[in-house]
């Protein structure tokens, strides 16, 4: 519908058909033409479809239970966003994303839930998805069974392709096992299928990717084949409970991939699950050798030196790491204060 505003126009000579000189109008008409255009943009705004002018999503105040229960009622997807306060993708998400109109257009004509991944709510959403990494976007059929998941925000239009098809219902695992049968050595889609084996819990076909990852990987110079060995580790820690199978890989990380810039998940896996089992000292003797095998290795040597720093573990080869990563010039200026915090032992903790 066109709206006519105002009575006065401009011939194309820049005069007008009344006969005053441009830009002359009575009052009443001036007052006329403002009303009009008033008018019209409240009318234009009150004919905006409601997801273009929703301040964000709305989630509706269920628990996982009863979204499910919903959605075969209602035979309608669930949405559910996975986050946790210390999660910084997760506020970014929050502010960048689901409050703006685009993050209410997504969850409309789904069922959308909001989980906190660390409390208990987020428990049963634990037995039954796998989580390898937050934030975690997944979306589900009526029946429970996953269609796929969006991990992670960082390229905003990415996440929106991502998610809308996901939320058509397609399923993005037919298409990425065609792209590896077609390039089976290619590291990248062995990663990312091997992760969407685990997301649905078929961990031995999963175990079979990444033995071709580290038969592909030789080198043991690829992230992908690192992040092949990272989402095992995560499902086993974190899903099946297998704690020492998860120390053993991401030990495997530190020895394989010791000149990786990924080697930090090594690093920082192998102490947590170490220090929650009372193997701290073993982990200290079994990491000051690593250290020492690749002296000038200053990435190694600064995330050995940082996570135990962080974690409260300290020894005089953990100082000695740090004093490495000074000489290679990697670290904050106050590594040296953290070389000798570091110093303090804390065997027999």
């Amino acid at each position: 519908m066109k709206i006519r505003v105002g009575a006065w126009r401009r011939t194309e000579a820049g005069g007008a058909r009344d006969g005053r000189r441009p830009g002359e109008r009575s009052g009443l008409h001036a007052a006329g033409a403002a009303l009009a255009v008033l008018m019209a943009v409240a009318l234009a705004v009150a004919l905006q479809p409601a997801s273009a002018t929703a301040a964000g999503i709305k989630w509706q105040p269920l628990t996982l239970q009863q979204a499910l229960d919903r959605a075969k009622d209602k035979n309608e997807i669930v949405m559910i966003d996975v986050f946790s306060d210390h999660c910084g993708q997760c506020k970014d998400m929050d502010e960048g994303f689901w409050n703006t109109p685009e993050g209410a257009e997504l969850g409309e004509d789904l069922i959308a839930i909001k989980i906190e991944s660390d409390k208990p709510e987020g428990i049963p959403l634990h037995r039954r998805y796998p989580i390898l990494g937050l934030p975690a976007v997944i979306f589900l059929r009526p029946d429970g069974e996953e269609i796929g998941r969006v991990l992670g925000f960082r390229d905003r239009r990415d996440f929106i392709v991502d998610a809308q098809s996901l939320k058509s219902g397609i399923d993005p695992l037919p298409a990425m096992e065609r792209a590896l049968a077609a390039s089976p050595s290619n590291l990248a889609q062995i990663a990312a299928v091997l992760e969407q084996y685990l997301y649905r819990r078929r961990e031995a076909d999963a175990q079979k990717l990444l033995d071709r990852a580290m038969q592909v990987d030789k080198a043991r110079q690829s992230l992908d084949g690192l992040r092949a060995l990272s989402s095992m580790a995560k499902y086993k820690e974190g899903f099946t409970g297998d704690k020492a199978g998860a120390l053993a890989l991401w030990k495997t990380i530190v020895e394989q991939y010791p000149t990786n810039m990924g080697v930090a998940s090594g690093v920082s896996g192998s102490l947590k699950i170490a220090m929650a089992q009372g193997e701290t000292v073993s982990w200290i003797d079994w990491i000051c050798k690593i250290a020492e095998q690749y002296p000038g290795e200053g990435r190694l040597q600064y995330n050995v030196a940082i996570v135990a720093y962080h974690q409260g573990v300290g020894d005089p080869c953990l100082a000695k790491a740090a004093r490495r990563a000074i000489a290679a010039k990697i670290g904050p200026p106050n590594m040296d204060s953290i070389a000798v915090v570091l110093e303090k032992p804390t065997r027999g903790k």
